[in-house]
């Protein structure tokens, strides 16, 4: 082992000043990207090493295997394993345990390496969260230049879990909460329909964020003040409202006195919120209001239709409206009557939200914007398939790092049939010193520094030297 480190050492040293002589320092940025990769080959090698002196530890201890209950099985399976500084490659043995009459292998247990496990989770945590911005390809070429497939990034998206953001610990005061409610439509690839033309259809994604109000940034520009964006793997509307209470319930202290207004297009989904939140209000989505106006402005063009239509919600006259309508249809086409009387009901069916959103002196809704930030750019803005278990993870991981919050190794579900080895972590904290002791020798660089005689005839004379260039410098 030595002379395997000393070797590796030796080998970087050359490497780096064959670079000097080459003259790549002449461009130093390039030159420090290939010296980095070069420390990463070298740490993976003597990785390698140090764990294959531990097996070797495991292999010569007999006491350790007769309190284990072990018999080896085999010699030298090699592992490879993918981490943030390379793909490290060693060797460890396989063993049988009597008791339980199961085979696993020591050094795994004791560097806490799963079964099957190919890449490590800190390398897995960085491609999850790349791709919640560019596609699997992208992100797993981005993190370990193309080295794993774009089905591992899907499979490692799967084994996160449920992911949330956390509630503070300290609850604030709540006098008003504004929850934009919409959703996104995301194609989803049938394999059924694969002989057909169209291979896909559309799923919605419902998509929640909550705010404690509009701040002014600049001039023609919002920003909400604290959001918090949720988002449910399975697209079912009634656990997302079931989170999004319970956040409310975590992080605020509601009272009589609070209000919390939804603000959506009037999708049954969204009116359910109502029941779901405390002292919730309903307020129409200005975007999908002024929409429909503009709708019923084409259908009746030259009657005044939008000022009139405002008015009448405003001071509550549903029969006013309703009157207005029937008028304008009964003298209308078949088909602007069709349309007219779909508007009808829409405004109709929607009447108290729209009256809110008018007369209510409230920010205004920013759904729309916050389905484009929050899942368009990713889910659907492109042409793209996904499956509906992907598109919910994907809906999921997008509203938890908009919560400003990342994928950490920590929250990959660990392997629930791992058993649990107290004694080989104890003997891990020792082996692996005892691996590598002596394997090199450090005095080199403990020996004393070289101190100068000043009164030597070599230091008077560059002092000399010294003195005299400094006066024809002064001259």
């Amino acid at each position: 082992m030595e002379q395997s480190i000393l070797h590796f050492y030796a080998e970087a040293c050359k490497k780096f000043f064959d670079r000097l002589q080459n003259g790549e320092i002449a461009d130093m940025e390039k030159m420090a990207e290939s010296l980095l990769e070069d420390l990463k080959d070298l740490t993976c090698k003597l990785m390698s090493v140090v764990l294959e002196a531990a097996n070797l530890e495991i292999r010569k201890d007999k006491d350790l295997q007769k309190e284990l209950g072990l018999l080896m099985q085999e010699h030298d399976r090699i592992r490879s394993l993918l981490t943030s500084i390379g793909r490290i490659d060693y060797a460890r043995d396989y063993y049988k345990e009597k008791e339980s009459g199961g085979y696993f292998y020591p050094l795994d247990e004791m560097t806490s390496v799963e079964a099957y496990q190919r890449i490590g989770h800190n390398i897995a945590a960085k491609i999850v969260n790349a791709t919640t911005k560019v596609s699997y390809q992208r992100a797993v070429d981005s993190v370990t230049g193309g080295s794993v497939s774009r089905q591992t990034a899907k499979n490692k998206i799967k084994e996160v879990g449920i992911l949330e953001k956390a509630a503070p610990k300290d609850k604030s005061e709540c006098k008003v909460l504004h929850v934009y409610a919409d959703e996104d439509h995301a194609h989803i690839q049938d394999k059924k329909r694969r002989s057909n033309a169209t291979k896909s259809r559309g799923k919605r994604v419902p998509y929640v964020v909550i705010s404690e109000g509009i701040r002014e940034e600049c001039r023609n520009r919002r920003a909400t003040i604290n959001a918090t964006h949720f988002a449910d793997k399975d697209l079912k509307s009634a656990v997302l409202w079931d989170s999004v209470a319970g956040y409310v319930n975590e992080a605020y202290e509601v009272s009589e006195g609070s209000k919390i207004y939804i603000h959506g297009d009037g999708a049954s989904w969204i009116k359910t919120g109502c029941d779901v939140l405390p002292n919730a209000v309903p307020v129409m989505d200005g975007y999908h209001f002024e929409k429909e106006l503009k709708r019923i402005s084409r259908i009746f063009p030259n009657k005044n239709i939008r000022n009139r239509v405002r008015e009448m919600i405003s001071k509550n006259d549903e029969r006013g409206f309703k009157e207005l309508m029937d008028s304008l249809v009964a003298d209308a086409s078949v088909s602007d009557a069709k349309k007219g009387l779909g508007s009808k009901k829409y405004i109709l069916d929607q009447f108290e939200p729209i009256r809110n959103l008018l007369t209510l002196k409230i920010p205004g809704s920013c759904t729309e914007g916050q389905i484009s930030h929050g899942l368009s750019e990713r889910l659907s803005r492109d042409p793209m398939g996904w499956s509906k278990e992907g598109v919910g993870r994907m809906a999921m991981l997008r509203a938890y790092t908009n919560n400003g919050c990342k994928v950490e190794a920590s929250d990959f579900r660990r392997i629930e049939t791992m058993k649990e080895k107290s004694i080989l972590q104890e003997y891990a904290e020792n082996i692996y010193t005892h691996a590598v002791e002596g394997a090199v020798d450090w005095s080199l660089f403990e020996k004393e520094a070289f101190t100068m005689d000043k009164a030597s005839g070599t230091q008077i004379l560059i002092n000399a030297y010294g003195e005299n260039y400094g006066s024809a410098l002064i001259n």
